[in-house]
């Protein structure tokens, strides 16, 4: 009988989106900012001066966050921001007003 523990697939974060579109590498690297807080420290590793992954654990890690955080991002993409009233942009407003 073969009792092999699971072998775990570690991706270097420079490599992540040469295997998972989702997040870039940029988003990744802003998660990890907090990783102390939302929970990455457990699932990312440094060896010398390279960030590795643990690729199952951090999809299980996504699987654990709430949706409602994912809905947020959807509403905040809607949201265009306001204008700031420049002086050339208040120039404009009194000349056609």
């Amino acid at each position: 009988m073969n009792t092999q523990p699971k072998r775990i697939k570690y991706i270097a974060l420079q490599d992540w989106d040469k295997h998972h579109a989702f997040p870039s590498i940029k988003h990744f690297r802003k998660l990890l900012q907090s990783a102390s807080r939302n929970g990455l420290d457990k699932i990312v590793r440094k060896v010398g001066g390279l960030i590795v992954i643990k690729e199952d654990e951090f999809f299980e890690w996504v699987e654990q966050q709430p949706y409602e955080c994912f809905e947020d991002r959807k509403k905040m993409a809607k949201v265009r921001p306001k204008r700031i009233n420049t002086k050339s942009n208040k120039e404009e407003d009194q000349s056609t007003g």
